[in-house]
């Protein structure tokens, strides 16, 4: 994750009678946007994942898809392969 620098993010904390709230403070539209890319990233449940073979990023139909696209799956295990023959 080399795109990602965090940038001067402040983490405010506030505890009521009923309830808990965090607040997130961005110093600019790029931090703000890194972080909520880098947060759906690490997400096991949410659809948004990088190909395993090209890096692209992609919207998951399934939870358990590794690649973008059948021709990405295809290429990686034709590699795969190849590597293992040798």
């Amino acid at each position: 994750m080399d795109f990602f620098k965090a940038r001067n993010i402040t983490i405010n904390a506030k505890a009521g009678d009923t309830h808990f709230s965090l607040q997130w403070v961005f110093n600019s539209l790029a931090s703000a946007l890194d972080t909520i890319l880098l947060v759906k990233i690490c997400d096991k449940n949410q659809p948004l994942r990088i190909c395993k073979h090209c890096g692209k990023l992609f919207i998951a139909e399934n939870v358990r898809a590794e690649y973008d696209t059948p021709q990405c799956r295809n290429q990686a295990n034709v590699y795969k392969s190849r590597s293992k023959s040798k």
